[in-house]
């Protein structure tokens, strides 16, 4: 027994087989690209916080206490009676 399929159907399935996968493959190397690019701008936005922050701290430790403010003096607790 010899199964015989026409070639018009099978063609029909290959090409709509053949568009699902060409679209699938467009739809995730978009989203790849979109991820990249998502990941790219995140790095430079932190890297830029990163940098602001290690400048103030820099800034703050070399700069010198003004004269008109003050530390808090650390609190004692009270002595304890025996």
């Amino acid at each position: 027994m010899r199964v015989v399929v026409q070639k018009a159907p099978l063609r029909r399935m290959l090409k709509w087989g053949q568009r699902a996968f060409f679209a699938s493959a467009i739809l995730l190397l978009g989203y790849t690209g979109f991820a990249l690019v998502d990941a790219w701008i995140f790095q430079r936005r932190e890297s830029r916080e990163l940098d602001r922050l290690l400048r103030d701290r820099q800034v703050a430790s070399q700069s010198k206490p003004q004269p008109g403010l003050r530390r808090p003096k650390a609190c004692r607790p009270p002595p304890r009676t025996v």
